[in-house]
């Protein structure tokens, strides 16, 4: 009952990660094998995401020793639904894909539409990794009319939240919003505050690239909030941190504000994993350009651009048509454009970051 208590209050953002990793922990000395692999199944759902990413996986070995010990093969397709989330947020792709689709394998085996949907929801995030957006939003359309079909309405949420992301990366601004709202309101409907934050992304994100600075600020500003309060409260940092830091940031370099735009930008390459975020990069030669510095910005988009490639992806629709923006007004005064970005693509993430340290000094 504990360990169903906290797994809940976590889910609300009332109870700290540790706390479930604690009492999960005390399950694991009583000798009930069946009990503990569905106990940890949950608990493991439950605290993933929230920055304490070691003890995520540890108890994700714990919950998948559970529930082949147990000969359980539901909770083991659950919590493979968790590694495989912990894969993406590690951009670890072959295990992503790989424990997404056996949990797919195992939930269809059992006939539970509602376990597949969980595994295939990570199918659509690898996608999204890879940046075949018009495939996410296939993808979760076809699972939208499943979930629809069962009135899973916490699934429905989330694949709304996928329509949303994936129209705002394709720059289909109000389609991401009218989507974007749907989600949120569906996920706070059900008290799934992952969905709420998800969506929320979509309409700050859809919001500023759409024209509509002041929208984009308030959600900006609360999600921040909440990432500050996980922070505290966790010790880790929420995996949506880096994008909304450079967001914020873009937004106020927009506004004006060149210096607190590239403190955000160098704080989001410092919280992102690996320290080699390449939309940071970006961002930060957005404030040096607009501050009148446009030879490390030149630099910087070098820099980028190897990230880019060095992570595997290209940027989307809607990053390509901001990089290209930011491109073309460093190129216009920046006489030796070709040569410094070349000098910058030759630089790993952390190196360029100094660029904006030494010239600012």
């Amino acid at each position: 009952a504990r360990v169903w208590a906290v797994g809940l209050a976590v889910r609300q953002a009332a109870a700290e990660p540790a706390r479930a990793a604690a009492v999960l922990r005390d399950y694991a000395r009583v000798a009930d094998a069946g009990g503990l692999a569905r106990a940890a199944a949950f608990a493991v759902t439950s605290i993933v995401g929230f920055g304490d990413d070691d003890t995520a996986a540890e108890l994700v070995s714990l919950a998948l020793d559970a529930a082949r010990s147990a000969d359980d093969p539901w909770s083991e397709a659950l919590t493979l639904t968790t590694r495989a989330m912990l894969a993406h947020i590690r951009n670890d792709r072959p295990v992503l894909e790989r424990d997404a689709r056996r949990s797919a394998e195992l939930f269809g085996g059992l006939g539970d539409a509602w376990g597949a949907l969980q595994a295939t929801d990570w199918l659509i995030a690898l996608a999204d990794l890879t940046g075949d957006h018009a495939r996410v939003a296939r993808l979760a359309a076809a699972d939208l009319r499943t979930a629809e079909e069962l009135g899973l309405w916490p699934e429905v949420a989330g694949r709304v939240g996928w329509l949303a992301w994936a129209s705002t990366q394709l720059a289909d601004y109000p389609l991401a919003r009218e989507h974007g709202r749907r989600a949120r309101r569906l996920a706070v409907e059900q008290g799934q505050h992952a969905g709420e934050v998800f969506a929320t992304l979509s309409l700050a994100f859809a919001a500023r690239r759409g024209g509509d600075p002041d929208e984009a600020e308030v959600h900006l500003r609360g999600l921040l909030a909440a990432a500050r309060g996980q922070q505290q409260v966790s010790g880790g940092n929420p995996p949506y941190l880096p994008m909304v830091l450079v967001e914020l940031g873009m937004l106020l370099g927009q506004r004006g504000e060149p210096g607190a735009a590239l403190e955000l930008h160098e704080e989001a390459l410092d919280e992102s994993p690996g320290h080699d975020y390449p939309p940071a990069l970006v961002g930060m030669a957005a404030a040096l350009a607009a501050d009148g510095r446009p030879g490390p910005a030149a630099q910087l988009l070098g820099a980028a651009d190897r990230a880019w490639r060095e992570v595997g992806r290209a940027p989307s629709v809607s990053d390509r048509a901001e990089l290209d923006r930011i491109t073309a007004q460093v190129r216009a005064v920046e006489a030796d454009f070709a040569a410094l970005f070349a000098r910058g693509a030759a630089l790993p993430p952390q190196r360029a970051r100094s660029l904006a340290q030494r010239d600012r000094a």
